[in-house]
């Protein structure tokens, strides 16, 4: 935290208030380019296309997030060693399902936020365990082939007709990709 604040060159004490530990900064860094990556996602893709189908964006946002994390040097090493710490779990699972509830603003499905709640720990708890396998498994196992079940959970989990949560998760992964083609991240 030392280091932290003096690269930011504020007080330890200054940074201590607001981040009792290096967990909770963290987890507030993860929300904010969580939100940034949902920004760049609205703007692209509004322009393009309208309203998008939000199971989709949810999808289409985590995914470039996840992926740009994974391809990144220290990505994945930092993403994973954050996760063995329960309070960086729990906000980045609180950080997911807040997105989520913002991309089904006005559905019906945005009425039951404990299910919201539930589908986003659960599917981070899957998420942990992709990304830690594809950081230790690199080529042995491709990104998509893994990622893509943790999104198909949450959907399952949070509500979403079985005959379309293929489709849904297909679709948000093209989106994920043609946004990571348009940014840089």
């Amino acid at each position: 935290m030392r280091d932290i604040a003096t690269e930011c060159g504020i007080s330890l004490g200054n940074l201590t208030y607001h981040y009792h530990k290096k967990e909770s900064l963290f987890a507030e860094v993860y929300k904010e380019l969580l939100q940034e990556t949902h920004n760049r996602y609205l703007a692209y893709f509004s322009t393009k296309n309208g309203n998008e189908n939000p199971w989709v964006t949810y999808v289409g946002v985590n995914y470039a997030h996840l992926y740009s994390v994974a391809c990144s040097d220290s990505g994945v090493s930092s993403y994973i060693y954050s996760t063995r710490f329960p309070s960086a779990r729990q906000a980045y699972s609180l950080a997911n399902s807040e997105l989520l509830l913002s991309c089904l603003k006005d559905t019906p499905y945005a009425e039951n936020r404990q299910k919201i709640r539930i589908a986003c720990m659960v599917g981070c708890g899957g998420e942990f365990e992709a990304m830690y396998a594809y950081s230790i498994r690199k080529g042995e196992y491709g990104f998509e082939q893994l990622i893509t079940p943790t999104f198909s959970a949450r959907l399952f989990l949070a509500g979403v007709e079985s005959d379309v949560i293929q489709a849904y998760v297909a679709q948000g992964i093209q989106k994920g990709k043609d946004l990571l083609n348009q940014h840089t991240f």
